[in-house]
């Protein structure tokens, strides 16, 4: 598992969200289930009493720290990175259209 997909698996289980990104990019549940499982020994995450599962304090340094190596702005935090985009730039004419 690389950094990234750390830092984006760290950001989903922060804010709730869901994990068809990682689907998207072409990994399969069992990927991630073992990603997830990963991050949990390495006292990235815990599951409460409650099955809700949290960042630890671990967790949330690794966050700043990756968001402060890569250079990540305020802005930017909100939306999570998108690795083809970092690669290629955009032409002037292209339209995005999200999904949903």
């Amino acid at each position: 598992m690389n950094e990234y997909i750390t830092y984006q698996l760290l950001k989903i289980i922060k804010h709730n969200g869901n994990i068809w990104d990682l689907i998207d990019d072409g990994y399969e549940f069992g990927q991630v289930t073992y990603f997830i499982n990963h991050l949990k020994e390495l006292n990235y995450i815990y599951t409460k009493q409650n099955g809700i599962t949290t960042i630890t304090d671990d967790g949330q340094a690794y966050i700043v720290n990756f968001e402060t190596s890569n250079k990540i702005t305020k802005y930017s935090k909100w939306i999570l990175p998108r690795k083809e985009m970092w690669n290629k730039p955009v032409s002037q004419s292209y339209i995005y259209i999200p999904k949903g």
